[in-house]
């Protein structure tokens, strides 16, 4: 949605209160403006569908393992948890929304606070593998399909929508939060050794595929 500049006359008073509200809601003046006249209109702002995004999924997270936090005035939300593996380390799941709309929505980072090198490069030999896994079993329009970077700490990968009909915020949360579970879930097996063989680690990422209405 497209942003462009305009003169409107208010009142001092009304000022003072804008400022004060957008302030709590962790936001500016103009933007808080918007949604409010985007929802006198019945409209939803790029801002407001990532909020609704993000709700959906702290939602999700209540009683799990998951630790949200989300800044308010922010595109990105970042979950985190700790890894079944010495001194348990963290896992950070950072989960960012784009304002536009489009086939690649957002993008997930995924990395570990440590700098242990042991822990890194354990990290980088399981993406390898689970990048492979998805290019072997591609889903939605192959030409549009999800880019993966591993800089050798950090995991990154483009999130997609298939090109099919518009989904609401709930479809897109659950989608999102169904991703990361599996992420999380497979990653704590393989540090853990449970996978004895490369065919276990693709056994174990079907069936979390063959869960899921809406893959990103």
């Amino acid at each position: 949605m497209k942003k462009s500049v305009y003169s409107i006359i208010l009142s001092e008073d009304v000022v003072h209160e804008i400022d004060r509200l957008a302030y709590e809601n962790g936001t500016n003046r103009s933007n808080f403006i918007d949604a409010i006249l985007a929802e006198y209109c019945r409209m939803i702002t790029p801002e407001m569908r990532i909020r609704n995004i993000f709700d959906r999924i702290l939602e999700m997270c209540e009683g799990t393992r998951f630790l949200p936090d989300k800044d308010p005035s922010s595109q990105t939300m970042t979950l985190r948890t700790s890894l079944e593996y010495k001194y348990h380390p963290t896992v950070k799941y950072d989960v960012q929304l784009f304002r536009r709309r489009g086939h690649a929505f957002g993008q997930l980072k995924v990395g570990l606070r440590s700098q242990s090198a042991e822990l890194l490069r354990v990290l980088g030999d399981f993406f390898n593998l689970f990048a492979l896994l998805e290019e072997k079993y591609p889903f939605g329009n192959p030409s549009k399909r999800g880019v993966y970077t591993f800089d050798g700490a950090r995991f990154t990968r483009t999130l997609v929508l298939p090109e099919v009909r518009e989904y609401d915020a709930a479809e897109i949360a659950n989608a999102i939060n169904s991703y990361v579970s599996m992420l999380d879930n497979m990653l704590n097996a393989y540090f853990a050794g449970r996978y004895l063989t490369d065919y276990d680690m693709e056994r174990d990422y079907l069936r979390y595929r063959s869960t899921m209405p809406l893959y990103v």
